[in-house]
């Protein structure tokens, strides 16, 4: 059994945000369809350290994918140790056997879809004219949502 590894500068070269628009897009109806196993998500609250831990399982039925994403967020990180404030890791697993298929970074993949959310939004909600956007206050999700 073989399981690849990503790291984040892997996942920055194979992930584009068109491609994230398209598959976020697909999740949403899939979610929409009643077709996604998503439980609500457990924290883990971490706080001699503030910060937390937060497991988000989900299986796409119909597309045959699973897989759990684990973020951590602790927002003294960038001060003290010169790290994000959120990270993320992201398994991927065969649906059919269990088995483990993929260990990724998930830090940038987190970034692509919350930017990824708001396009989808975007693209149904928005007026059909609209020339102009504001982003406030998103710090370094503010390109991702753009």
């Amino acid at each position: 059994m073989k399981i690849r590894m990503l790291n984040i500068n892997d996942v920055k070269q194979l992930l584009t945000m068109k491609d994230t628009l398209r598959l976020v897009e697909e999740a949403f109806k899939e979610k929409g369809l009643k077709r996604v196993q998503m439980p609500p998500k457990p924290y883990l609250f971490f706080k001699k350290y503030n910060g937390d831990l937060r497991i988000m399982p989900s299986y796409l039925e119909e597309l045959g994918e699973a897989g759990v994403k684990l973020v951590n967020v602790h927002p003294d990180n960038p001060e003290k140790y010169k790290m994000p404030t959120i990270l993320a890791t992201i398994l991927l697993f065969d649906p059919k056997t269990g088995a483990p298929i993929c260990i990724m970074d998930g830090t940038w993949i987190t970034a692509m879809r919350t930017g990824a959310a708001t396009g989808v939004a975007t693209k149904y909600l928005a007026r059909k004219d609209a020339k102009t956007v504001g982003v406030l206050g998103a710090g370094y999700q503010a390109p991702f949502q753009l």
